[in-house]
């Protein structure tokens, strides 16, 4: 009996003994999660902190780029500036201009010929045609400096000094081979160098040759007539 119970006794200190032991893992595993925990929150505040630093230096160093870039583009953009010469509609021209300036900006906005109109901008529409050196180009497309000393006509240039229109102008408005107008400059200004390079040119040609010339308003059919009449008028 007295063994028994000394038995009992021992598994039940042993019992304890493991309880005990478990409870005190669990408490240092609680301590140990609160320490990681703690840790964790440390560390990621840590890069946290090196990560704004590091943001703000770059953020520092993008924009002292940007200002060394702009200070670079104004520097040389106050330094372009070249010489142009040539005679627009039977008159010397002279301007000191940006090299990119474009042919048709120059006639508009230096020289106040608006007639020459600004359309796609991609030479698609034909709307800033002129004349340079007896030729038909398209200003949008063609930088200034490019018709150095050449000889550039408008569509004010067209108009005789008593005010009478050119004989292609005039066809157009007799034959009405225009609607809202804003391609009739371009288109005039083709029309007589189509007619100068094909003379008694058939419709087809004309057709043709007018394809580099949009017109959203009238489908060709009275500027095909207007540019047959001029013709004939002009003796081709």
């Amino acid at each position: 009996m007295l063994q028994r119970r000394q038995g009992r006794n021992y598994k039940r200190r042993r019992l304890c003994g493991v309880r005990k032991q478990i409870e005190q893992d669990a408490r240092l595993a609680r301590a140990g999660d609160r320490f990681s925990r703690d840790a964790a929150r440390a560390a990621f505040a840590t890069v946290d902190a090196s990560t704004r630093v590091a943001r703000g230096s770059m953020l520092v160093a993008s924009r002292d780029k940007e200002t060394s870039v702009r200070d670079v583009l104004s520097s040389k953009e106050e330094n372009v500036s070249v010489s142009l010469a040539m005679t627009v509609n039977g008159k010397p021209v002279s301007a000191d201009i940006d090299a990119r300036t474009l042919l048709v900006d120059f006639l508009r906005n230096q020289l106040s010929l608006t007639g020459t109109h600004v359309g796609c901008d991609t030479a698609q529409c034909g709307a800033c045609t002129v004349h340079v050196d007896g030729q038909a180009v398209k200003s949008c497309n063609l930088l200034a400096l490019q018709v150095q000393g050449a000889s550039v006509v408008t569509i004010e240039g067209l108009i005789a000094e008593d005010g009478t229109l050119h004989p292609m102008q005039e066809a157009f408005r007799d034959c009405h081979g225009l609607q809202c107008g804003f391609c009739t400059p371009g288109m005039v200004m083709s029309a007589i160098d189509l007619v100068n390079r094909h003379p008694r040119a058939d419709e087809a040609t004309i057709r043709a040759e007018l394809e580099g010339n949009i017109c959203r308003c009238t489908g060709y059919h009275n500027i095909v007539k207007a540019v047959r009449q001029g013709a004939a008028v002009m003796g081709k």
